[in-house]
């Protein structure tokens, strides 16, 4: 029976390599330009909690001018500060969401902004659920839905590492898709950046169960860890089993696609395919256009249930929805700690219109 992982199953690396390190400076009290919120917070129509996490919510909000539903991540300054790893985090989940509009299958940035309390950023909304859910509901797939979702995270996978970065969460709940089933990869709050060819790391991050060996034993490892859990996610759809112990056997799966799974999950990164070889030319996937992919132009396997309106849904402000902050974190920000968001946090940065598109 499939089951979602819990938070003590997904862990960063920093919180195993020392304690977190305060980086609050509770001496300064400077509310600088930042007393109100941006006027373009008042633009937003916010509906739902879609998730919370240690620093704040991810809330469904929608553009009174243009109708455009949007996920966005409110983070509580206060909490945030307390952590340097967390901060950090954060401020390079904002660089990759500036970095992922030229690929259609990574959720892209509409907007970061800040309040004197609150970091604010915008993402698309993927409103069709996610892989953990698609295989809840449908069990396992045949093996040319599998192929297409494959086809998609494989581009997904590759315009991050040219870009330098590694996912290191790779697993069905971040795997999004949007109303029309195509894939949206998700969730960069675990990710490296500047992982170029050659560069490695050693920390642990990311979900039980999709953990590649040399990360688990603690040696050296590069963006084929990403590629070692993408096989894991594969090998779910085509199974509807956890991801902890893979059995090939009894799925009744051809040859291409038995030898494509097990280069994915080669014990060694420099045998594993995405790190050696050229994964498009695999025979698992023959037949598929690769243009055709990135252009949008495949037709999804399933297409999931158009999202509500919006007109249907709750209509509330930003406070109403972060109310229920708690007060023990209602304190000054010092000027030092409103410096580190300044740069990324500063403007708003839209992405055209999708009717524009």
């Amino acid at each position: 029976m499939m089951r979602r992982h819990s938070e003590e199953e997904q862990r960063g690396g920093a919180k195993r390599k020392a304690e977190d390190q305060s980086i609050t400076n509770r001496g300064h009290k400077s509310r600088a330009n930042h007393d109100e919120p941006p006027l373009f917070l008042e633009s937003l129509v916010f509906h739902r909690m879609l998730g919370e996490g240690g620093c704040g919510r991810v809330l469904l909000a929608s553009r009174t001018a243009t109708g455009e539903q949007m996920a966005v991540k409110v983070i509580n300054k206060n909490i945030l500060t307390a952590s340097r790893a967390a901060v950090e985090g954060v401020l390079l989940e904002s660089r990759i969401l500036r970095a992922t509009s030229g690929c259609p299958f990574l959720i892209k940035g509409r907007f970061a902004l800040q309040t004197q309390d609150l970091l604010v950023m915008g993402m698309e909304y993927a409103g069709g659920g996610d892989l953990f859910d698609l295989m809840v509901n449908k069990g396992p797939l045949d093996i040319s839905s599998a192929r297409f979702y494959a086809a998609e995270i494989v581009c997904a996978l590759q315009f991050l590492h040219s870009k330098g970065y590694v996912h290191r969460d790779i697993k069905p709940d971040n795997i999004l898709l949007d109303e029309s089933g195509h894939v949206k990869v998700a969730d960069f709050g675990l990710a490296l950046e500047n992982m170029w060819l050659g560069q490695t790391a050693t920390e642990y991050a990311g979900t039980a169960g999709y953990i590649a060996p040399e990360m688990a034993a603690g040696l050296a490892y590069d963006a084929g860890v990403d590629w070692f859990a993408f096989g894991k996610v594969l090998y779910q759809l085509l199974s509807g089993r956890e991801p902890d112990e893979v059995k090939l056997s009894g799925l009744g799966l051809d040859k291409s696609t038995k030898k494509f799974l097990k280069s994915l999950l080669r014990k060694y990164p420099s045998e594993r395919l995405g790190v050696n070889g050229e994964i498009r030319g695999h025979p698992f996937f023959t037949g598929v256009h690769w243009g055709a992919v990135e252009g949008l132009h495949l037709m999804p396997p399933i297409i999931p249930g158009r999202p509500p309106e919006m007109e249907s849904l709750p209509k509330k402000t930003l406070e109403e929805m972060m109310q229920a902050t708690r007060e023990e974190y209602r304190r000054p920000i010092g000027s030092q700690e409103q410096h580190l968001f300044q740069a990324p946090f500063s403007s708003y940065l839209p992405l055209p219109d999708k009717s524009q598109h």
